[in-house]
């Protein structure tokens, strides 16, 4: 997703995660919200539990912020809500300095952010389909183009498979 790539989050998530780099939380409040994660902000619901716990913001707003996310509508719809989280931030005992680093963080990624449900359920979905293209590349790019209506990527389909080295061969009636 363009949210952590752009953010430096998915380099900082894989560095931390082998050990390159150390885990480190801007505020202590952030380890149980994003302990799982190495320290770093990757999943809706993450955000969402950043905005009500530390941010003190409404389920409404929470809700809204929720909905933003899936559509994907960028820092400047998220930034709307800032208003609204720094006062509840401060209030969490947090610093101005610290609240305004976390709201950076999330707002960087989380205007982008997907849900950890979807996360894993596409990441299988993707490792199926992989495992089928190396193992039974005939059956998986036939059945693609059995689902294929635009000729344009039915073209782009049988050049990849001609890349994978294998041959198309036109109809014969005899085989």
């Amino acid at each position: 997703r363009p949210g952590p790539m752009n953010s430096g989050n998915t380099a900082e998530y894989i560095m931390r995660k082998n050990k390159k780099s150390k885990v480190s939380y801007v505020h202590k409040i952030m380890e149980s919200i994003t302990g799982g994660s190495y320290g770093v902000v990757i999943y809706q619901e993450q955000v969402m539990r950043i905005m009500r716990e530390i941010g003190k913001m409404s389920w409404e707003d929470t809700s809204s912020i929720r909905k933003m996310m899936s559509r994907s509508l960028g820092v400047e719809a998220f930034n709307k809500f800032k208003d609204r989280f720094i006062p509840g931030a401060l209030e969490s005992g947090l610093t101005i300095e610290v609240a305004d680093k976390i709201w950076q963080e999330m707002c960087h990624y989380g205007s982008w952010s997907m849900n950890k449900s979807h996360t894993i359920s596409y990441s299988i979905i993707s490792y199926w389909t992989m495992f089928l293209k190396v193992h039974y590349p005939m059956e998986f790019y036939g059945s693609i183009l059995s689902l294929k209506d635009n000729e344009g990527k039915k073209k782009r389909i049988i050049n990849e498979y001609k890349k994978e080295g294998f041959k198309v061969l036109t109809i014969d009636i005899n085989k």
